[in-house]
């Protein structure tokens, strides 16, 4: 045996095995992919649904004409507007800044006739079957009900509800 080769067999690795540097790598890696694969679905974190427990404010109980809830995508994004009855308006970012004005009197009665629409009414309380991956989630709460819908089943009267909100839309 030449002393230049060694025959010790407790610091060669086996054929196939990865070292712990590898398997940490591709650990990682999974983590990050079922992270990004949760974005926007309803019930993961940033999602539609609350979290287990926590109260669900009623837009109706606070004379609210509409609430709307914006959630998911690549970053994790959760924006809400609220539209009262009188047409006062409030929005809250993601980053905790919010804003509050009032909208004009011709767009709350636009507004109030969408949401009162038959169209509104026979919209089913969820516009789609499978959450999209990295998708926005609409969360619409008017007239005692909620309806949802991703940004690829958006569609009358929920797209003329974003267009009445003009910028006020989160």
């Amino acid at each position: 045996m030449s002393p230049a080769r060694s025959t010790d067999t407790a610091t060669r690795r086996a054929p196939g095995r990865r070292g712990p540097r590898r398997a940490a790598a591709a650990g990682a890696a999974v983590a990050v992919l079922l992270s990004l694969a949760a974005c926007g679905q309803p019930g993961a974190r940033g999602g539609t649904e609350p979290a287990p427990g926590s109260p669900r404010p009623s837009a109706a109980a606070d004379g609210q004409l509409l609430a709307l809830t914006v959630s998911g995508g690549v970053a994790g994004h959760t924006s809400r507007v609220t539209v009262g009855a009188d047409g006062t308006v409030e929005t809250v970012r993601r980053s905790g800044t919010s804003r509050t004005g009032r909208m004009r009197d011709g767009q709350v009665a636009e507004l109030r006739d969408v949401l009162a629409s038959e169209r509104y009414a026979r919209l089913p309380a969820r516009t789609f079957n499978r959450p999209t991956t990295d998708a926005f989630v609409y969360e619409f709460e008017a007239q005692g009900r909620t309806v949802v819908a991703d940004s690829t089943s958006l569609r009358r009267p929920l797209n003329e509800v974003l267009q009445l909100l003009g910028s006020w839309r989160p």
